[in-house]
């Protein structure tokens, strides 16, 4: 008798169960994978001896002997009395990770006839079910499956002998995935008997046939038949073709599993030359709680005739649009080119592992609003998939967004788009402005955003990595608590006019209240940590709506504990962060931390425009570029600035510039009367130098507005004028004296040697002679092109810069003396 061969996905131990076939000493090989062990059990309790357990640290073949008296042959008055128990040794299904091993004895009677099968009803011993195996129906169909096959191989030695070894040669293959495949290869008969152990329901049971044009009558009648013990609609490896229909083609029941025998050889696939709305929707009443998919393939990019669009819901073109808890999709091959490829709204959602692909050939619509995964979710995890895009050959069509989502407590995690694929968004996140919908079933559902993690994504997108937007309603409630973390972007924006992001917010847009993009209420501790940006073209622009910034912080409603910390910034030419409240509000950004980050050539790593307090840019911060650039204003010319008068309490100190020889960025050291540099301490302001400074013998020193210097003998002397002053002696490298050789414009100008010249310091120029002004503050150094504050070097009535050519310069040292 052949007990049982079960390896439940990978266990611990092995178990191989053979018996004697009575008249000879007989011999099993079974082939032991490394750091595993094969056990072999006796038929039954007239053994004296069982062999030891057997393993190895190679894979190899090993041989155990089973006496001729083990088994079958007993005395015909033990019969009655013979019992046999199997030990199953498990740690969970394959693919949900592995843990302690657990234990499940099943004992039954050996019948008085061979010839006959008596099912294992018993179970003894048992140890806690895994969470995986908490249906212990599955592992009784399996035993009974096994003793089926073996009571009627006993019959003979020679198949006896031919079963048990090829039993044997099944160690270490999936127990359900065997016995599946032993079933899918019988008669409809014996399916349909063996259903009711396996709590699995046959679509070639309900008329479906890789033959027909449309199984979809055939798979709903399987999924009723399904609903009535929460089993499993079972799809054969074949192509099933399904016609699209205009509203529900197939009404998801509550907990029923799809499950296919092979992933991608279980096609369920949706055919036709019309558009159709969605392929598996929840039921016109109720919810489809419990509703799951697993392990096939769904293709819904077959159909011709394409037109519908986001507006057009009876032409969407969806996978699944389903309504409700616990709703599980996951180890799937996803193929779509709809509005949605899954929609989702209830709690518990998990869309998991599964490889989604937009199929965009032959594509001939206009942009949509198309998002492939789309959920309002409470406790949603939406994990490990894998997203590729097929371009269109027909026209530029660009896929918008791979995960969209909205609710509270919800994780996207571990996704990826593959080779060159990309989407406009990688993740959209916004507040739970859908409520009306879920009032049927939830009642009370919570509104706003609580404690969303998106971490470990790895996307190359076209615009934004993340983006946090408000929209369709009003929200009455906050987005609060929000964790971007340890996430890889690559925008890639070759021929893209529109800024891209790694976050991006664009919170209360404006419009009339309900229109698409209102947020009303504010956000609260948003953390944007250990993420890295890549920008594919360093697409140069100062512009605040249309520049790229890594970090985009739009917004007309309150921000209030905004971190941006550890994170690196790449070929950016626009902003590494930006803050920005709209003109027309009255809003404040309360609390922005930017710490600790890397900006690679990033044109201007931190720009602070309107209303913004108690920001800090501070405690390691690195602002780097590799190499100049051949136009001035490509160059990173400031590393942190704020727009005059629009922010207070800031901090900018504990930073570091690393920059090619030659390169000077701006940055804010004291309170000096540009645009560039106005840190008033009256204003909350702390920066590097603010305060008394020291003057020294051949050294430079230069002071603020606000500043003071005390000189070798002494006294204390502060700036005469707003711009501030520089004390010493300016010279070119050698030694010698540094001169104009052009001007370029009313801020930029080349001299000889910009060896000595520095960021912040004063020069005296000629007034009236031919500037304007007599002096002018140096912003930026590249190269020996200094770039100074706005109309700096603007020329005076009736003057040329020409005539600036040739002239010495130094520095202003216009000071008064204070008590």
């Amino acid at each position: 008798m052949i007990e049982l061969i079960i390896d439940p996905r990978d266990p611990e131990l092995a178990h191989l169960g053979v018996a004697g076939d009575g008249s000879s000493v007989r011999s099993y090989t079974a082939t032991i994978r490394p750091s595993r062990t094969v056990r072999l059990t006796s038929g039954g309790f007239l053994s004296s001896v069982v062999p030891a357990p057997k393993s190895a640290t190679t894979e190899q073949s090993v041989t155990f002997t089973v006496p001729a008296t083990d088994g079958p042959e007993i005395l015909a008055a033990d019969r009655s009395t013979f019992t046999y128990t199997v030990d199953i040794e498990f740690d969970g299904i394959s693919g949900r990770g592995r843990g302690n091993a657990r234990r499940l004895s099943f004992a039954g009677m050996l019948p008085a006839s061979l010839g006959a099968s008596a099912p294992v009803t018993a179970i003894v011993n048992a140890e806690p079910v895994p969470p995986e195996f908490a249906n212990v129906a599955d592992l009784v169909a399996d035993v009974n499956a096994a003793e089926a096959a073996a009571t009627s191989a006993a019959s003979s030695a020679a198949t006896s002998a031919t079963a048990a070894t090829n039993a044997a040669n099944l160690v270490g293959a999936p127990a359900d995935s065997a016995v599946a495949a032993a079933i899918n290869g019988t008669t409809s008969n014996t399916r349909v008997a063996l259903a009711g152990a396996l709590n699995r329901y046959d679509i070639r049971d309900y008329g479906a046939t890789t033959a027909a044009t449309d199984n979809g009558p055939a798979i709903q009648a399987a999924m009723n038949a399904a609903a009535t013990t929460k089993g499993v609609v079972w799809v054969p490896t074949g192509t099933w073709k399904i016609v699209g229909k205009a509203a529900r083609t197939l009404t998801a029941p509550a907990n029923v599993t799809i499950e296919g025998q092979d992933r991608r050889g279980s096609i369920l696939k949706v055919t036709g030359t019309t558009d159709w709305a969605f392929l598996f929707c929840y039921p016109t009443t109720g919810s489809c709680d419990g509703f799951t998919v697993r392990n096939l393939t769904v293709d819904g990019a077959g159909t011709t005739g394409m037109t519908g669009t986001a507006g057009d819901f009876a032409k969407a073109r969806t996978l699944f649009n389903l309504i409700g808890a616990n709703i599980t999709i996951e180890s799937c091959d996803l193929i779509c080119n709809g509005v949605w490829g899954v929609k989702h709204v209830g709690a518990n959602v998990k869309l998991r592992d599964n490889n989604i692909t937009v199929d965009l050939t032959g594509y001939t619509l206009g942009w949509f609003d198309m998002s492939v995964l789309w959920s309002n979710s409470m406790d949603g995890r939406y994990q490990d998939n894998s997203f590729t895009v097929i371009e269109p050959t027909t026209n530029t069509f660009v896929a918008q967004t791979a995960i969209e989502f909205q609710g509270h407590r919800n994780t996207v995690a571990g996704n990826k788009t593959t080779g060159s694929s990309k989407f406009r968004n990688g993740v959209i996140f916004t507040a739970n402005t859908y409520i009306d919908p879920l009032a049927t079933y939830y009642p009370g559902w919570p509104k706003g955003a609580d404690d969303n993690v998106i971490e470990n994504n790895r996307m190359t997108v076209t615009r934004f990595g993340v983006e946090i937007w408000g929209m369709a309603v009003t929200s009455p409630a906050p987005m609060q608590r929000t964790r971007i973390r340890r996430n890889a972007f690559t925008i890639n924006n070759v021929g893209v006019a529109a800024a891209g992001a790694l976050v991006s917010m664009y919170l209360g847009t404006p419009g009339a209240p309900g229109n698409d993009g209102t947020q009303t209420s504010p956000l609260i501790d948003l953390k944007i940590s250990d993420n890295v940006v890549t920008y594919a073209v360093r697409r140069v622009s100062g512009v605040y709506s249309s520049a790229d910034s890594a970090v985009r912080l739009y917004t007309e409603v309150a921000l209030t504990g905004v971190q941006v910390i550890n994170n690196t910034v790449d070929n950016c030419g626009g902003f590494g962060v930006l803050a920005y409240v709209a003109d027309a509000s009255s809003a404040w950004i309360d609390g922005l931390d930017v710490t600790s980050n890397k900006f690679v050539n990033v044109r201007e790593p931190v720009r602070i425009v309107r209303n913004t307090k108690n920001w800090r840019v501070a405690e390691g911060n690195v602002f780097s570029q590799t190499s100049i650039y051949g136009t001035l204003t490509d160059n990173m010319i400031e590393t942190v600035a704020a727009r005059s008068g629009s922010q207070t309490d800031g901090t900018v100190r504990g930073n570091m510039i690393r920059c090619a020889a030659g390169h000077k960025p701006f940055y804010p050291i004291r309170n000096q009367g540009i645009a560039e540099a106005f840190y008033p301490a009256s204003s909350g302001f702390v920066v590097e130098q603010m305060g008394v400074q020291l003057e020294a013998p051949t050294q430079t020193v230069t002071v603020g507005s606000n500043d003071l210097v005390r000189r070798v003998a002494g006294t204390f002397v502060k700036s005469q004028f707003a711009a501030g002053a520089t004390l010493g002696t300016l010279t070119a490298a050698g030694g010698g004296a540094v001169a104009i050789t052009s001007v370029t414009d009313a801020r930029t100008m080349t001299v000889n040697d910009a060896t000595n010249i520095l960021p912040g310091q004063v020069l005296a120029i000629p007034f009236n002679a031919p500037f304007a002004s007599g002096s002018a503050v140096v912003v930026a150094v590249v190269g020996n092109v200094v770039y100074t504050g706005a109309n700096h070097l603007a020329a005076a009535a009736g003057h040329a810069w020409s005539e600036a050519a040739g002239v010495t310069l130094t520095y202003y040292s216009a000071v008064t003396t204070v008590s």
